[in-house]
């Protein structure tokens, strides 16, 4: 528990310095006994979110106020969002979009058939899931204050650069956690029912979100290709129906370190 410790308060000194994200997933990941990099079965490729404290939320509206949140435990997100043919994979079955392409993210799908989905994928990812509002905005941040990339180009498909086609994942920058188009090229579904006054009351520790929402509202982050630039700034919230697929709307999975997802790393499947 020592070590636990040691790598949460090295990773909540961080502030504005992102560059040292990587170094501090190190620390921690060898305190932790846990892999900084992980490949499921299949090829989805993940990298450990080490535990942290930052500043989530900003002044705008429904994005305030600016509020301390600490993430308790490690997790596992994926490096890009997940793709169509990944999805295919895990459902077996070949999923309708509106931007074809078996490396470009899976869209139209809903929270509701994300749900179904997982339940297949867990099989072979024990404890995937989606993640949290905060989780998303922690992993998004990777230890900056800032609410946009200085060099958004570089990270971001967004309406500025994408002739408004969302476009195959993992060509632009990641950040320093390593992680790819946290920042613009489709929204990402987190598990999060949406309470715009949410903020006001939440927990400082791990919040999950209110535990109902009245017309089914569930958050999502990042901005998309078919938005501006400010829609991408990672302390910006937004909200879609449960229901409600959009052409621009995918996801990005998450895993818990259970104990089951332990036994997997020591065990992995045989190679053919």
């Amino acid at each position: 528990m020592k070590h636990l410790v040691l790598g949460f308060m090295l990773l909540s000194s961080l502030g504005g310095a992102s560059a040292r994200a990587g170094e501090q997933t190190t620390a921690y990941a060898q305190d932790a006994g846990l892999p900084e990099k992980w490949t499921a079965p299949g090829g989805m490729e993940f990298v450990l979110i080490p535990p942290g404290t930052f500043t989530m939320g900003r002044a705008e509206a429904s994005d305030a106020p600016p509020h301390t949140v600490r993430i308790s435990k490690p997790f596992y997100l994926a490096t890009t969002e997940m793709t169509q043919s990944q999805w295919k994979r895990a459902t077996g079955k070949i999923h309708s979009t509106y931007f074809p392409g078996d490396d470009h993210p899976i869209n139209c799908v809903s929270h509701v058939q994300i749900t179904q989905m997982l339940k297949t994928l867990q099989k072979d990812i024990p404890g995937a899931r989606l993640p949290t509002e905060a989780e998303w905005e922690y992993a998004a941040r990777a230890g900056s204050s800032s609410e946009q990339a200085a060099n958004l180009e570089a990270k971001a498909w967004t309406a500025s650069n994408s002739n408004n086609t969302v476009q195959a994942v993992g060509k632009k920058t990641p950040n320093a956690f390593g992680l790819y188009d946290m920042q613009g090229n489709v929204w990402e579904w987190c598990a999060d029912f949406y309470d715009p006054d949410y903020y006001q009351r939440a927990p400082e520790q791990d919040p999950s979100g209110p535990q109902k929402s009245l017309y089914r509202y569930v958050v999502i982050r990042g901005g998309s290709a078919l938005f501006g630039n400010e829609a991408s700034d990672v302390g910006n919230r937004a909200f879609s129906q449960a229901g409600r697929p959009r052409p621009d709307l995918g996801l990005r999975i998450a895993i818990s370190v259970t104990d089951a997802f332990r036994q997997a790393l020591a065990n992995p499947p045989a190679t053919r």
